[in-house]
């Protein structure tokens, strides 16, 4: 029975997407300028090896997980709005490896425009590493560097307040954020991403600054119209991380999406 279950949370348990930094720049597509009054979206199943912390002292393992996600966005004009959420939970035998979840909002103003804005919301919680809830809301600026038919590359930065509660322990930071994203269309059935985050706030308490750097690689293949086979990697480090948590986490997944 137990083997039983470890397979079927296997393939049906979701990790959350990104660690603490939501890559929202590989849902945009090249073209993406033509859309106007679309609603377009995705649903994923991603399998994936990755070395997250399994408890709250911070002691770690590889352990092989998997990934459900969808994403949401509704295209006017002359602007764009996003929906992102993920929800995961995996165990083994009767002990739960990961209980987390995110739901992102975001909306880009004046999205065809070599400047535009973007406000954006997020709540989230990943109790396996001590994170009780992340609140965080934010607004930036959005360069467009290149976008054409085949690709796009943008640069961003922004301020956003973000409040955390870990265990016991409660912490309130105004925080830059910025980014960097290229998008390729390497032919009529595969696109590759890639994209950088920095994210920094400075903490009276520690009187230092907290830095958080990640960035991910995406590969997307088509294999009909609507269904796609995608591998990505991700790797994020934070320097000073509020528990004695793993500073460093990766993953690598290979799954499947569900586009339309």
């Amino acid at each position: 029975m137990k083997v039983f279950l470890t397979l079927l949370l296997f393939v049906t348990g979701t990790n959350l997407a990104e660690a603490q930094i939501l890559n929202f720049e590989k849902n945009r597509k090249p073209g993406d300028p033509e859309l106007e009054k679309t609603v377009v979206g995705a649903l994923s199943l991603d399998f994936s090896l990755n070395n997250r912390s399994l408890n709250r002292d911070g002691e770690t393992d590889l352990y092989i997980g998997s990934n459900i996600a969808t994403n949401l966005g509704y295209f006017l004009k002359k602007h764009a709005f996003y929906s992102f959420g993920d929800l995961v939970y995996s165990a083994v035998g009767d002990q739960a490896i990961t209980s987390a979840g995110f739901l992102h909002l975001r909306a880009n103003f004046l999205r065809n425009r070599v400047l535009s804005y973007e406000i954006f919301g997020q709540g989230q919680f990943d109790e396996a590493r001590g994170l009780n809830k992340r609140y965080l809301a934010g607004a930036g600026l959005r360069f467009k560097l290149v976008d054409n038919d085949r690709t796009i590359i943008a640069a961003g930065t922004g301020l956003m307040f973000e409040k955390e509660q870990w265990n016991s322990e409660n912490k309130n930071l105004l925080k830059s954020t910025n980014y960097i994203s290229i998008s390729q269309k390497v032919n009529e059935r595969m696109q590759v991403s890639s994209i950088g985050y920095y994210q920094t706030g400075f903490d009276s308490a520690i009187d230092a600054f907290r830095n958080r750097i990640s960035g991910e690689f995406t590969v997307k293949a088509n294999v009909f119209s609507s269904f796609s086979y995608t591998t990505s990697f991700f790797i994020y480090y934070e320097d000073r991380p509020i528990l004695p948590i793993t500073k460093t986490v990766f993953s690598l997944t290979n799954g499947f999406s569900w586009n339309f």
